[in-house]
């Protein structure tokens, strides 16, 4: 990544920018100062506020209309062209008036709604529905989805309430006005739920005929409403989406012009690229300005943006990074290492083949869905809709296409341990991971993994250390590293119960460790004093943190084992001992698979980013934010 500078002449600035917009390579930047002495700010704002207003308008269209299928991309020569175009679609009025007359409608069909509401329990009594409401009284519907109404107990009420009863079995209360606090009161501690009979006039099954008609009526008023819109949009919908692209991309690059500084000649413009992109952008800029184009990079001591760039199917991963922090873009991008070894935590800590395989169906499935929503799903819509509402399409499918490969090394790992939901379906099994055997092998393991983590780590602080010319920072990590063999080392020495020497010539093999740990602890404690000793036993517990690989995996492989044991004790007891059995089975299978989600992939991340990311990375970059517009419905203006 370059700091770069573009220089050329006024009367090729929109060239210019348009290039450099639909390229999208460059980072605007604010013009370095030692050009302020002789340029000055570029003043389009009037440019900027016609444009804004039409490009405002055109999305309150948007808004309103009914969404059309886009069948066409348009080339627009000029912003002017646009403009034109834009200021001769002009529906704000109709569109206004429509508005209002929805809104109008809307609200009327809600009070017919609540009048409906109300006026149906009164079906059936012969009575002026008027008798319920006087400038003394005012009469309610009391109901109580839980319990009886205790008419008796309404009628008790200090202001001698009249309690009529419905055809449906429900009482209306009619109370004078002074007295409605205390009807309230009494229904909220009874439970009673109190519906407010509004002025009504005439008898109830012919008012409620009425009010069906109204609205009917009303009904077919907002048809023919929304039949005008999908007219108007059949007509302009398409030509709005499209000049709202272009007056977007065009409202772009006049910002982008803005930034530029310029005399009545020429015109400066500053920003960060990719060093693979200069000479196509100098080659394209060269073309567009006959030669009359300099390029040039800024010398400087800011730090720039990042780019991540990893291959295709590994890019979900970066996901993982940009929620831990960005890396600066002068260190290693741990995206790769991210990609292998998560995946890998994850199947290890699973380790049973139906887990997996459920896991990877869900996986599969949840992509398909977001990626194809229209496809018909067991899941209930409102449920589905929720999860997207709550997590976002972008991290649920990030999540699914992540938990493909890891529930893959789950069903490997599981055939290794030969577990199906914690049963043993093959006829052998490799490695039992709940006999002492198994665990013992499986603890070293992991603490094998753990050492080469923690190393793995140490090497590349050493390296980015190197890179940024920190050589303490360099010889500090090495410190750390032969402290973490020494330490591990000396630890399966005792492990073992070999005879610990501190001889170098009658016992190398124990004595070099332990001198290895002391030179380790000596290099920490001269290059990073008293902050590294105390940081010492940590670097144990860094190890030692990766045996929780271990515990979650038997966490999982125990409770299922259990489960199944209960569920196979109950086969000889009976038919209510088995269903109880069964059902047992199917909620701790349940838990287990829930558990088996979230618990990996929580601790798998965490062991990358405490245990591992902690000897190297120091993050905190900026996203590398190109100029330009994505086009969909708009065609580049060298395109035909």
């Amino acid at each position: 990544m370059e700091k770069i500078r573009i220089i050329s002449l006024i009367k090729y600035r929109d060239q210019v920018v348009t290039i450099l917009h639909d390229m999208r390579v460059l980072q605007l930047e604010p013009v370095s100062k030692d050009l302020l002495q002789y340029m000055k700010a570029s003043d389009l704002t009037s440019l900027v506020e016609r444009a804004n207003a039409e490009l405002q308008k055109l999305k309150s269209y948007l808004g309103v209309l009914p969404k059309q299928p886009i069948t066409v991309k348009k080339k627009f020569r000029s912003l002017e062209e646009a403009l034109v175009e834009a200021k001769s679609i002009d529906l704000t009025d109709r569109l206004r008036v429509l508005k209002e007359s929805e809104t109008d409608i809307n609200t009327d069909i809600k009070d017919i709604h609540n009048r409906m509401e109300t006026t149906q329990p009164l079906i059936g009594m012969d009575i002026d529905l008027s008798i319920f409401n006087t400038s003394f009284t005012k009469s309610y519907i009391v109901t109580s989805p839980l319990q009886d109404i205790n008419p008796d107990a309404l009628k008790q009420l200090p202001s001698s309430p009249s309690v009529v009863p419905t055809p449906n079995g429900q009482y209306v209360v009619s109370i004078p006005v002074m007295a409605e606090k205390d009807l309230a009161k009494f229904a909220n501690e009874m439970g009673y739920q109190l519906m407010h009979i509004p002025e009504l006039k005439g008898n109830p099954a012919q008012y409620y005929e009425g009010l069906v008609s109204s609205l009917k009526d009303r009904e077919e008023a907002l048809s023919k409403i929304n039949e005008e819109y999908l007219t108007l949009s059949k007509e302009y919908y398409e030509k709005i989406a499209v000049l709202e692209e272009q007056l977007r991309i065009e409202v772009s690059k006049l910002e982008a012009a803005q930034r530029a500084f310029s005399t009545s000649e020429a015109f400066a413009m500053e920003g960060w690229m990719k060093v693979k992109d200069i000479g196509k952008v100098s080659s394209n800029l060269d073309r567009a300005t006959g030669g009359s184009c300099l390029i040039s990079t800024v010398k400087t001591d800011e730090e720039p943006p990042t780019a991540l760039s990893n291959w295709k199917r590994f890019r979900v991963f970066e996901f993982f990074i940009r929620f831990y922090s960005l890396p600066v873009e002068s260190e290693f991008d741990p995206t790769m290492i991210f990609a292998f070894i998560f995946p890998f935590f994850f199947g290890l800590m699973v380790g049973d083949m139906g887990y997996g395989l459920v896991i990877l169906l869900f996986a599969l499935w949840m992509v398909r869905k977001i990626n194809h929503p229209e496809t018909f799903s067991i899941v209930p819509r409102r449920i589905s809709s929720f999860a997207v509402k709550i997590l976002g399409k972008g991290p649920l499918l990030v999540l699914g296409k992540v938990l493909i490969p890891s529930s893959i090394i789950a069903i490997i790992v599981g055939f290794i341990f030969n577990g199906f939901f914690g049963f043993q379906i093959l006829p052998f099994t490799i490695l039992n991971p709940i006999d002492s055997y198994g665990i013992a092998k499986l603890l070293l393991v992991s603490g094998y993994i753990g050492l080469a983590m923690v190393s793995f780590g140490f090497i590349l602080g050493i390296l980015n250390a190197i890179s940024h010319g920190e050589d303490h920072k360099a010889i500090s990590s090495g410190g750390w590293l032969l402290l973490a063999w020494g330490v591990a080392i000396t630890g399966l020495d005792f492990l073992h119960k070999v005879p610990i020497s501190l001889d170098p010539v009658t016992s190398p093999l124990t004595a070099i460790p332990v001198y290895v740990a002391i030179l380790g602890i000596i290099v920490v404690a001269v290059f990073e004093k008293g902050r590294g000793m105390i940081e010492v036993p940590s670097l144990i517990s860094h190890i030692l943190s990766y045996t929780r690989i271990v515990g979650i995996l038997l966490a999982s492989v125990i409770l299922a084992y259990v489960v199944n044991r209960i569920f196979l004790s109950n086969l000889d007891k009976g038919p209510i001992f088995i269903i109880l059995g069964g059902v047992i089975l199917i909620m701790g299978q349940i838990f287990n698979l829930a558990i088996a989600i979230f618990e990996p992939g929580i601790q798998g991340a965490r062991l990358l980013y405490v245990e591992f990311f902690s000897k190297f990375y120091r993050g905190n970059g900026k996203q590398f934010h190109p100029f330009g517009t994505e086009r969909r419905y708009t065609l580049p203006e060298d395109q035909k």
